[in-house]
């Protein structure tokens, strides 16, 4: 996978891991504050269930110094992970790991760096999406083309009574009326081409005045930009086509778009609310119920709305109740300045210019790493970290190469940042202990970052030649292709790293993206039969430049088949064009 794409998937799991959850708050709290405000104007209600689109097209990484991410929601989180954080203390001692097993986590790093593929949930989601809008597409595309089949009305009683209504809403351009044959019932459509479609059975069945109050309805839909609105739902279901919550809020938004559009047609015409609410049941019983929604579509009946609701709220309207009261306003750009921002100002904000804390680190040993010549007589080996720790402990390896311990004596803690382990040693030997390992990392800071995996290595007074050497740092004696070489055939098949000692069967190769090497399906990286050189099968482009480590400040499982680790080393090098 491209590092493009890499990287656009991991902008897609921050994005949808944090707004699947936070338009769960954001909706709850509407959905509380719109039953608060149900006997205020539908306008109100609307407003406040428009603020959920707001919700999802803003990034949920906003924060604000009086944000609820940062003074509500991010303490609670920290309350909480605080409780359910294990503090181990426990004294744990591993094994150290065989050669298969250190061949084998290599093997697996190596393919992590080189293998990268496309989150399944990725995949899924994006599926949705495009299922989601192909079918918003077809079937506007077919309501499109239905109108070729539609009779255009450009004269007539029927256009004459929407142009009037349009002088007295104030509306300058008018939108094309068509009158059908096949249409469920009345609606507007097309944003940049606005249509207005009157069944021909509705004109059939109903009075003038009627006709005159579907127009109004319709017309107030256009000028109240309720199409934009229905393509910005559109887009945002199905963006959140999986969500629950999205789906009810969508449904709320529609109902109280008719609310706010039935109140407006009261407002603004000269409609009695009896009259009107009478008609909307006449022209639902001329149209048999039937309705019709799409993204960038409205009408009089819309899937979900509750009848009875719209009928309570039309009756109920009182011109005085109506008006727009200033506080609403107010309330309003409160709730969203406090409760939009639901991320954390702490976490927010970063600065560039200052790297990452790096973790918890051995900065002092006794005996010191690589020691010869120690006194068998020592009693304890103790490391120092350079910051405070939880209070764990993963002193790890296996006999003969970790010291025995005195009968009853356990490792412990000096204090917050110095731990000793009791040895008994003996003279003329060798021993290495790890501090941490793959599996057993209980070596942790109070913020709970495991330290890197590292290792106490010395020799006991009077230890031979041979022994001794056995703490020398192995280093690359040969690099294939060199490191620095800027002419690279990139026909080259293999990378290969020889050491100036026998080395164990681990390794870690490091880095990842596009400067990491692809490696050809089915191939690993190996040693040669002496031991001395690792082999990495490549694939590489003309062109390009390559970047990748052996070892790193985490990863050391290149070491010297007595376990002393290579020193960090970055490998880079460029291709030469076909």
């Amino acid at each position: 996978m491209s590092a493009q794409l890499q990287w656009f998937v991991e902008q897609w799991q921050s994005w949808i891991g944090a707004i699947s959850w936070q338009i769960v708050i954001w909706i709850a709290l509407i959905s509380v504050v719109a039953w608060l405000a149900r006997g205020a104007s539908p306008r109100l209600r609307y407003l406040l269930w428009l603020l959920v689109l707001v919700k999802v097209f803003l990034p949920p990484s906003l924060a604000l110094p009086w944000g609820v991410g940062t003074w509500g929601i991010d303490p609670v989180w920290k309350q909480l992970q605080e409780r359910n954080l294990l503090l181990s203390n426990q004294e744990a001692v591993a094994p150290l790991a065989t050669a298969d097993d250190a061949n084998q986590r290599a093997n697996d790093s190596l393919q992590t760096s080189i293998v990268q593929s496309v989150s399944p949930l990725f995949l899924i989601w994006l599926a949705g999406c495009c299922g989601f809008w192909f079918m918003a597409v077809w079937q506007y595309t077919r309501l499109l083309r239905s109108t070729r089949d539609m009779e255009l009305l450009e004269e007539g009683p029927l256009r004459i009574e929407l142009e009037r209504l349009a002088l007295q809403l104030g509306e300058k351009r008018v939108p094309e009326l068509y009158l059908s044959k096949t249409a469920a019932s009345p609606y507007l459509f097309g944003i940049l081409q606005p249509r207005i479609v009157i069944p021909q059975q509705l004109i059939d069945s109903v009075s003038a005045s009627d006709q005159r109050s579907v127009l109004a309805h319709e017309l107030v839909h256009w000028g109240r930009c309720d199409l934009w609105i229905g393509f910005l739902q559109a887009i945002a279901q199905g963006l959140l086509w999986f969500h629950p919550f999205m789906w009810w809020a969508n449904a709320r938004l529609r109902q109280e778009r008719e609310c706010a559009c039935d109140e407006c047609v009261l407002r603004t015409t000269d409609c009695d609310p009896s009259t009107y609410g009478e008609t909307l049941l006449r022209v639902l019983s001329a149209v048999r119920g039937k309705a019709l929604f799409q993204g960038n579509l409205v009408g009089v009946f819309e899937p979900g709305a509750n009848i009875q609701q719209r009928m309570e709220e039309i009756m109920n309207y009182r011109p005085e109740n109506s008006r727009v009261k200033l506080w609403w306003y107010a309330a309003l750009a409160g709730l969203s300045l406090v409760f939009l921002p639901m991320a954390s100002i702490t976490s927010a904000i970063n600065v560039p210019a200052q790297p990452a804390e790096l973790p918890a680190w051995v900065e002092a040993s006794s005996p010191s790493i690589g020691a010869t010549g120690v006194d068998p007589q020592t009693a304890e080996i103790r490391i120092t970290f350079d910051r405070d720790m939880e209070g764990g402990m993963s002193w790890t390896g296996d006999q003969p190469l970790f010291p025995e311990a005195p009968q009853g004596a356990k490792a412990q803690w000096r204090d917050k940042r110095t731990c000793v382990l009791p040895v008994k040693l003996k003279a003329g030997e060798y021993y290495r202990v790890g501090i941490n390992s793959t599996s057993f990392q209980n070596f942790r800071s109070v913020a709970g970052e495991p330290a890197p995996c590292t290792a106490i290595y010395f020799t006991t007074k009077g230890a031979s030649k041979s022994v001794e050497s056995r703490v020398r740092v192995p280093h690359i004696a040969e690099m294939v292709p060199e490191n620095g070489a800027t002419d690279v055939d990139p026909d080259t098949k293999v990378l290969r790293v020889t050491f100036n000692v026998s080395m164990g069967k681990g390794m870690s190769w490091t880095g990842g993206g596009a400067s990491f090497p692809e490696s050809p399906e089915g191939q690993t990286a190996k040693w040669s039969a002496d031991g001395k050189t690792c082999l990495l099968p490549v694939s590489l482009k003309p062109n390009h430049e390559y970047q990748l480590g052996i070892n790193s400040r985490s990863h050391i499982n290149f070491q010297s088949k007595w376990g002393v680790p290579v020193a960090p080393v970055v490998y880079s090098f460029e291709t030469i064009g076909e």
